[in-house]
């Protein structure tokens, strides 16, 4: 069904981020140079320019940067392909945590579910995710809990089919942090804390033939004072996504 192929190509799209803008280009060292900075871009103004492997451009940037109860916090909004998402990233002595808000994206493609010819009863529940991230001992540690970020159930009223109820589950599973490691994008080279964690997506249908799981399986790389510098999407059908930092202005 041409929906449920809408729906599964917007969540494949969730983990990517990015934004961009005319600033001074800066170095690595200039931004990650000091163990007290945590795994996110701290300055506001910050931008992060993001390239595909297909050629796309993903921007991030720092909306708002305080201090609150012992924590900088950074407010950062990524565009990606048209829509924009909301990440909340905080850090102290201790660690750095990263909320991933995607109620954007996903307002978005509920509006395109109910647009569709005989779509009602649409209901929806939506969950940020979290990855954090120590900054010391990290290696070995959980990065993220097991999270629905995403359900959806909604009706379709076919004239010759009846009413078909459809069912859509979006769940990121345990994530853990693998090793840390200096790795090389356009952007220059940077000691990253590598994160691992994969996914699932379920979609069940009253009707026609049961739609096989698709298996998600992320890998990301965080440096300090930037946050993302590379990411990789891979999932059970075949496809495959890298994005790495292109450029850092602030």
């Amino acid at each position: 069904m041409k929906l449920i192929c809408q729906c599964s190509i917007f969540i494949l799209a969730l983990a990517t981020i990015g934004t961009g803008c005319k600033k001074n280009t800066v170095s690595p060292d200039e931004v990650t140079d000091s163990l007290s900075v945590g795994y996110m871009p701290p300055v506001k103004g910050m931008q992060l320019t993001y390239q595909g492997s297909g050629g796309e451009i993903l921007t991030n940037e720092v909306v708002d940067a305080y201090d609150s109860a012992g924590f900088r916090v950074a407010d950062q909004h990524w565009n990606v392909d048209g829509f924009q998402y909301e990440y909340l990233s905080r850090y102290n002595d201790e660690s750095t945590v990263i909320a991933m808000d995607t109620r954007s994206q996903y307002e978005a493609s509920l509006q395109l579910i109910a647009s569709q010819p005989g779509v009602t009863e649409l209901s929806n529940t939506i969950s940020p995710f979290i990855i954090t991230l120590p900054h010391e001992n990290a290696v070995g540690t959980i990065a993220c809990q097991e999270t629905q970020i995403a359900e959806y159930h909604f009706l379709i009223n076919d004239d010759s089919d009846g009413a078909v109820e459809i069912d859509f589950i979006g769940t990121y599973h345990k994530g853990l942090i693998d090793t840390l490691e200096n790795i090389t994008v356009p952007a220059g080279t940077f000691k990253c804390l590598k994160v691992h964690y994969p996914g699932t997506l379920v979609f069940n249908s009253s009707q026609g033939q049961p739609v096989p799981p698709v298996q998600l399986d992320f890998t990301e790389w965080y440096a300090r004072g930037i946050g993302l510098v590379r990411m990789g999407e891979t999932t059970s059908r075949g496809e495959a996504l890298t994005y790495e930092l292109n450029e850092i202005k602030k």
